[in-house]
């Protein structure tokens, strides 16, 4: 009776030592970015663009569309630790909305947004991927921002009227180490 009441008491303490800690590499708390129109959370540390250019820069920052993918920008955030002597960040997340014309589809609206061949464009994986229920769509690929070479991942959720892309950059080098990051930001993704 001893040993199986010992057994018992181990493993429950294990049991609540395992699923109330932290794991090495989570990035749950964080921040919290919200609208009137989306909610997403953001890994601590990062700065939305706007407290970014504001009190480093002294410069109201102003959000830019994205005339790659004819989208509006929403929302952004960055990693100010991502700097290099030559850029003042090389790590953010954009999200941007676009109309979802009547009678398209989102696999439609993504599928037609995207050169198919280019030598500055070389995708490195297309899927479509289920998030929370719904069906979306990733592409990562790398391309050429100024001069330097970013591995992009861009994923397309449908919300009730817009199209809304959550578009992740980094340095090629620097992709595995962002991309548990880049996740808390897709996983929390709601439009509200």
């Amino acid at each position: 009776m001893k040993i199986s009441s010992y057994a018992f008491i181990f493993l429950m303490v294990l049991t609540v030592s395992i699923s109330g800690c932290a794991h090495h590499g989570d990035k749950v708390n964080g921040e919290e970015y919200r609208t009137g129109e989306i909610f997403f959370q953001y890994p601590a540390g990062w700065n939305t663009f706007y407290e970014f250019w504001s009190s480093d820069f002294n410069f109201n920052y102003t959000p830019h569309n994205y005339p790659d993918l004819d989208t509006e920008e929403v929302a952004g955030v960055l990693d100010p630790a991502s700097s290099t002597p030559h850029e003042k960040y090389t790590t953010w997340v954009k999200v941007y909305k676009k109309s979802l014309p009547a009678g398209s589809s989102l696999e439609s609206v993504f599928s037609a947004s995207y050169p198919q061949n280019s030598s500055s464009f070389k995708i490195i994986t297309n899927t479509s991927v289920e998030i929370r229920g719904n069906n979306s769509y990733e592409l990562v690929y790398q391309k050429y921002r100024g001069e330097n070479l970013y591995q992009v991942k861009d994923v397309w959720f449908a919300g009730r009227e817009n199209v809304y892309i959550i578009s992740c950059w980094t340095l090629p080098l620097n992709y595995q180490k962002n991309e548990n990051k880049f996740q808390v930001i897709i996983d929390s993704f709601t439009v509200l």
